[in-house]
């Protein structure tokens, strides 16, 4: 018997694709299918295998721009949803038709009103077959499915009356007999019906005492029955008894889907996107046909680190040594010689894909140490199991999940699994300790209500309930697994970071010895007392195998064709089973999970089939992340509805830079060196040298600016500090106030916020940087307002060779400079305020009314800009005007200052007052 990708790909490929033979003569065709059809499709076959089937093309029924070909004919393989039933129909009622005939097939049974509505169309004038085939579900590995049904389960939660609920169970219910047709199968159906008071009354409907699962058992019953009566020839024959389908909900093991897996699948899906994995620029795509992953996609990350070093020595070593054994002229070197050429493509695809996995490998384990996901699963493993790694009690447990949530470096969606996990293992907490972790976990409202949610699945939240309710509890639940079978033996556990066994695997373990308790898993159709049952104490299961033919002694010898498989050179397989004989030990188990299952179940029922040799087939409405899983309890109170994505928590991060060598300097326009990367990063350390500690605060350097105010002559400011300093009115005048404001650049700048100008260099643009303070131009200033403050002592001053280049300012932002500032002097005043908060440190003059045209005030410019332009002398009626100033691009600004001359002030006082004939526009020197 072959496994259920096998099963699926025969029938799809049988039943559908070689079914076909043209009428007209030709034996080409064209297959056409939509969205969920084609990826039936894609789970078991790839598009050449199709297409080398005598398939021309393969079209998607909802392209508006599919190309008709009127002369051949298609096969129609559609899910039975409107949506394909009226696209189909639309195809033969506009127009020509765009295939000649029609062989038309549904993935599921239809219902009754679509099928009357392909009745009544012109389609079957064109119809050669129609068939409904059982097999509208993904075969996701050998041994797992998945319906495709994420929605389904929160669906069936909120359904507020029967019918609804009926309705959002019967898609399950048919696409879990499709599973069971493919694998034709009858089986005994039972389902998880714990005790009362264990789980959440809100688990159940209002109008059945059944839970879901058993709701759904009973569905797939009739279904059963049904497709029984339709078709004779199910179920069909067989030499092995019926199997047994188990049905529970995610509230059997909510604990599961929170705990961090480190097995090389589940670490690939929860901390990277598998979608996204690319290496060296193509995507990765990760599926059974790679047997690295197919081998080893099971095993603890640090086994599979094992492997990888290990097997790429041994593959150098086999590949040597078969073209050293290859070389020479003999004839019986030939041989070898032909089969080294003939397996040189497979050593090729095999070293591609070791680096490949390397890289990925990689990247798993950048995320691990960069989260502190060691420091975070160890906390995890002790609440799941109740003991430490050394079997000891964990103590002041509460005080370790404390400091997780105070832990900057840790993601902040492990803290909220955390805190589930917490509220979990410790069965309920108080309401008040409750909103006690929300606040220091800085939960968000959704957050909030995911934690709430747990209810839901039957989860305690508060310990007021526990007291309540009386009656036998049910084996399977965290607490009572803890005190039993979760205890661990020395020697038991391989990986201290994966302790914790699911439920999963304890169940399998019971069914496949018939110990499953009835009451806790009742039968919808008791099975017979007579005749052949799994796990009947009369059967004995061997337990001593005859040996492999490989694995005795002498086989080697009796081999007489060499084994030259790179793949087995270096340890791998396919991970395929011989399922017939697992059969032969017992009846085959299917086990189903309602809203959703995990990688690590996956994983426990892998482990299962294989200890005990029984055939395990697992699957659930869908396979769920961690991440996925808290998305989902996020809406699971709602009305129906995909859970919206959230940004994924886990991001790569970059690799250690590395300092490059020095570059040649340029010369800039300016005379002087634009500084490099490297420079900017000595600056830094040259401005913490000189501020002293870097970890200074904020508060330190406001208190210094106040008293440095308080000791300049003429004024102790305006009372404000940089960072709380009130925005001036729109339309102030630019020379009101005292003779020590500073002007206030227009808020629309694009300098961010900044400590220090050194930070801001470290993470900007040096050509966007504002240009740091003229000292030259300060000591003038505060020499004629009579300041006797010393430039080499102020820290917010640099010299010329540690100034940023200016920066390009755009033509809207040159026009939108404002007029106005906080204080500044009416005969041309004194200097602004260095702005650490806003503007990276830089210096702003205020002045009366900087440069004047046509009237209007031209005030400090957008990003800083110093105009050193003449001071209007005690204060004009244009300085008192204000206002917005009009647009002026840089010709005009040139202009203007040509026509300007350098005038003393009559104030008597102020850096404009000076004979200076420099002039700065843009950076340009005039």
């Amino acid at each position: 018997m072959s496994s259920l990708k096998e099963l699926l790909k025969t029938r799809l490929l049988a039943d559908v694709i070689n079914a076909v033979q043209p009428t007209s003569g030709s034996k080409w065709k064209i297959l056409v299918v939509d969205s969920p059809s084609k990826q039936i499709f894609d789970s078991v076959c790839k598009p050449q295998e199709i297409l080398n089937l005598y398939v021309t093309d393969i079209v998607n029924i909802e392209d508006p721009k599919r190309q008709p070909f009127p002369d051949m004919e298609a096969i129609y393989f559609l899910s039975p949803v409107p949506e394909s039933v009226e696209a189909l129909i639309a195809d033969y009622t506009n127009g020509r038709p765009p295939y000649a005939r029609v062989h038309l097939f549904f993935s599921n049974r239809l219902s009754e009103t679509l099928s009357e509505r392909i009745k009544k169309s012109p389609v079957p004038r064109f119809l050669e077959a129609w068939k409904e085939l059982y097999v509208d579900f993904l075969a996701t590995e050998n041994h797992c499915f998945s319906l495709d049904l994420p929605w389904s389960f929160s669906a069936a939660m909120t359904s507020p009356a029967q019918s609804l609920l009926n309705y959002e169970l019967e898609p399950i219910a048919n696409r879990l007999v499709s599973v069971l047709a493919t694998l034709g199968e009858y089986p005994y159906i039972r389902y998880y019906h714990p005790p009362q008071p264990t789980s959440t009354p809100t688990l159940f409907t209002s109008s059945s005492a059944l839970p879901l699962s058993g709701k759904i058992a009973e569905m797939v019953q009739k279904e059963l029955d049904a497709l029984c009566r339709v078709d004779p020839n199910y179920p069909p024959k067989s030499q092995f008894s019926n199997g047994v389908l188990m049905i529970v909900d995610r509230g059997i093991d909510p604990a599961a889907p929170l705990l961090h897996e480190f097995t090389y699948q589940a670490m690939v899906n929860d901390l990277l996107q598998p979608e996204k994995i690319m290496f060296e620029e193509k995507p990765v795509k990760l599926d059974e046909s790679d047997k690295i992953w197919a081998t080893h996609k099971l095993s603890h990350i640090a086994d599979v680190l094992n492997f990888l070093g290990q097997g790429v020595k041994r593959f150098m070593e086999s590949w040597e040594e078969k073209n050293k054994s290859a070389s020479g002229s003999s004839s019986d070197k030939v041989e070898q010689l032909r089969d080294a050429l003939h397996s040189l493509p497979e050593y090729q695809e095999l070293k591609a894909k070791f680096s490949v996995h390397s890289s990925v490998c990689q990247d798993c384990m950048a995320i691990y140490n960069h989260y502190h996901l060691e420091k975070i699963a160890t906390i995890e493993q002790n609440l799941a199991t109740g003991e430490t790694a050394e079997g000891k009690i964990p103590k002041l447990i509460e005080k370790d999940v404390e400091d997780i949530f105070a832990d900057k470096s840790i993601s902040h969606s492990d803290k909220v699994r955390l805190l589930m996990l917490f509220i979990i293992a410790q069965d309920g907490l108080a309401e008040s300790e409750r909103n006690r972790l929300f606040q220091e976990a800085r939960l968000n409202r959704d957050e909030t209500q995911a934690v709430t949610n747990l209810s839901l699945l039957g989860v305690r939240l508060s310990q007021a309930f526990n007291s309540s309710g009386s009656g036998p509890s049910s084996p399977y639940t965290l607490s009572t697994l803890r005190a039993t079978r979760l205890k661990r033996k020395d020697g038991d556990v391989k990986f201290e970071n994966s302790r914790y066994t699911p439920v999963v695997k304890f169940l399998l373990q019971d069914q496949a010895k018939n110990i499953v308790d009835s009451k806790i898993f009742p039968w919808v159709k008791e099975p017979p007392s007579a005749g052949y049952m799994p796990g009947d104490p009369s059967v004995v299961l061997p337990t001593e195998r005859k040996k492999a033919t490989w694995a005795q002694k002498g086989s080697a010898s009796k081999n007489t064709t060499p084994q030259t498989s790179a793949s087995a050179l270096v340890g791998l397989s396919d991970g395929k089973v011989n399922a017939d004989e697992y059969r032969r030990n017992g009846p085959r188990i299917v086990f189903f999970i309602l809203g959703g299952m995990t990688l690590s179940e996956l994983r426990s029922a892998q482990e299962v089939m294989h200890e005990l040799k029984r055939d395990i087939i697992i699957g659930s409405t869908h396979i769920i992340t961690p991440h996925m899983f808290i998305d989902t309890l996020k809406v699971l109170h709602r009305p129906p509805g995909l859970p919206s994505k959230s940004h994924h928590p886990y991001s790569v991060p970059p690799p250690k830079p590395v300092s490059p060598p020095p570059a040649q300097r340029s010369r800039s326009h300016h005379g002087s060196s634009r500084p490099d990367g490297a420079e900017r990063r000595r600056d830094g350390e040259r401005e913490k040298r000189r501020d002293g500690d870097s970890g200074r605060r904020r508060d330190d350097d406001r208190e210094r600016r106040r008293e440095d105010e308080r000791r300049r002559p003429g004024g102790a400011g305006n009372g404000y500090d940089d960072d709380d300093a009130p925005p001036p009115a729109r339309g102030a005048s630019a020379g009101m106030g005292s003779a020590r404001g500073r002007s206030v650049p227009p808020e629309t700048g694009s300098v961010p916020p900044s400590s220090s100008r050194a930070n801001w260099a470290r993470s900007r643009d040096p050509r966007d940087a504002p240009p740091p303070a003229d000292p030259r131009r300060d000591a003038r200033a505060d020499s004629a307002s009579g300041s006797s403050r010393r430039t080499d002592r102020d820290p917010y001053l640099r010299s010329d060779s540690e100034r940023a280049p200016p920066p390009q300012v755009s033509s809207s932002q040159r026009g939108d400079s404002r007029g106005h500032g906080l204080g500044g002097s009416s005969n041309g005043g004194g200097r602004g305020y260095p702005d650490d908060r806003d503007y990276g440190g830089r210096d702003y003059y205020g002045g009366s009314g900087g440069m004047e045209r046509n009237g209007s005030v031209r005030g400090p410019t957008p990003q800083g800009r110093d105009y050193y332009g003449p001071s209007n002398g005690g204060g004009s009626s244009a300085a008192s005007s204000g206002g917005r100033s009009p647009a002026l691009s840089r010709e005009d600004l040139a202009a203007d200052m040509d026509k300007l001359s350098v005038a003393s002030s009559s104030g008597g006082g102020g850096a404009g007052g000076e004979k200076e004939k420099k002039w700065r526009i843009f950076g340009k020197k005039k």
